[in-house]
């Protein structure tokens, strides 16, 4: 392991560290509607599967900061499943809405493509090995 990390780590840790902690919260808010009115369509295992992933996120985010090798692995595989998930949401809610939600993927995955393309940077993979 490289002594010197690259800015590409800090962003990219940070990156997942905030996004992981805001939903978290959000998620937190989601069961609390859920538990709070029996009557809401949204059930709790929904918003409880949000904060395991979002932790998991999390802390792969501190551990990638750190400079280990597997958290950079389950980062770059999260970005594929992610941006697998924006889509096919995206494609089902395109039958219904027309193009617009196709559209509106692409703030998502553009995005998704960049932080992918920064964990396979030969100078992180460097500072991981």
């Amino acid at each position: 392991m490289s002594n010197e990390r690259p800015t590409s780590v800090s962003v990219v840790s940070w990156f997942f560290i905030i996004s992981g902690l805001l939903a978290v919260l959000s998620a937190i808010g989601y069961v609390f509607v859920a538990v709070s009115e029996p009557d809401a369509a949204s059930p709790v295992w929904k918003g409880v599967l949000q904060i395991l992933i979002a932790a998991f996120l999390v802390v792969a985010g501190i551990f990638f900061l750190k400079g280990s090798a597997k958290a950079r692995l389950f980062l770059e595989y999260s970005t594929y499943v992610l941006a697998f998930f924006f889509l096919s949401y995206s494609v089902a809610l395109a039958s219904t809405w027309g193009y617009g939600p196709l559209f509106g993927a692409i703030v998502y995955l553009v995005p998704l493509f960049f932080i992918n393309r920064a964990l396979r940077n030969p100078k992180v993979m460097n500072f991981v090995n």
